[in-house]
């Protein structure tokens, strides 16, 4: 099984005038609510700056296991190996196949799509 959890909580944001307009006509453009932007803005920032633990595997649950930007993410045992084996067989490396497999925010990208 392969899932990514979800939690949403409220925090209050204060914002200038004018990044509040900014945001504001970003979100349109893109055809999201003001909410949905932000978090959007606010995910590709900790995609782009978080350092992500390698994905453990978790023998209880038979599937690798990690902290993504939104949540847990779990992937099933034969999920994780047959995209580490598409990986070798593209001609990566398997020691670079086996680091990309471990990132959580390559399966993040695989999950959501």
């Amino acid at each position: 099984m392969t899932r990514v959890k979800q939690d949403r909580q409220t925090r209050p944001l204060r914002l200038s005038a004018e990044l509040l307009s900014q945001v504001e006509a970003l979100a349109k453009q893109h055809t999201r609510s003001f909410n949905g932007e932000v978090e959007w803005a606010l995910r590709q920032y900790v995609r782009s700056e978080r350092k992500y633990q390698p994905m453990q595997y978790n023998a209880e649950r038979k599937a690798y296991v990690g902290q993504g930007s939104e949540g847990e993410i779990e992937v099933d045992e034969e999920l994780f190996e047959a995209q580490l084996e598409a990986y070798v067989a593209d001609g990566m490396p398997r020691e670079e196949a086996t680091a990309t497999v471990r990132k959580p925010d390559v399966w993040e990208q695989v999950l959501l799509k």
